[in-house]
């Protein structure tokens, strides 16, 4: 990769990590009727993808358990939102030959982190909605998870390089 298309890698990685992390802004902006609403969708879309495959009336079911499993799509959005941040920013990082892995792995790590902890600070001056610790948990998940797909990604893209 020349110079010159390294340094356009790296602007389309910060350009997609700020739109990322608006996105997140925006998700954690909603109050908490906004956000129940998001969730109830994701329940009925989840319910109709499911409904061919089982004999139960999945919308009675998901009715009956929406606490339930609304909890878990929350907890599964927040994994996957921030697997993307992570993913986005340590392919970024990785751009960078003079970082050995665990220096990258530290600095994907905490600025996922740093960015998880304004997040959850940010929920608690919505009306309705509560930042937590335990969500910054929830969170870690995906910031740690997405580190290591990067690093495969990264791996496997040197690996091609180094056999042609």
């Amino acid at each position: 990769m020349t110079n010159k298309q390294l340094r356009q890698w790296r602007l389309i990685l910060i350009v997609l990590i700020c739109v990322w992390m608006i996105i997140i802004f925006l998700f954690s902006r909603q109050d908490i009727n906004q956000s129940t609403s998001l969730s109830t969708k994701m329940m009925h879309l989840i319910g109709q993808v499911l409904q061919p495959f089982t004999k139960v009336d999945i919308k009675e079911y998901i009715y009956y358990h929406f606490g339930s499993l609304s909890w878990w799509i929350r907890k599964c959005a927040h994994v996957f939102i921030f697997l993307i941040l992570s993913l986005l920013i340590g392919l970024l990082i990785m751009t960078f030959p003079s970082l050995t892995p665990g220096k990258a792995s530290l600095i994907t790590v905490g600025i996922g982190l740093t960015y998880a902890f304004i997040d959850e600070g940010h929920q608690l001056l919505i009306s309705g909605r509560n930042g937590s610790l335990f969500d910054v948990g929830i969170d870690m998940i995906g910031v740690i998870t997405g580190m290591i797909i990067a690093f495969c990604l990264y791996d496997l893209m040197r690996s091609k390089r180094e056999i042609s």
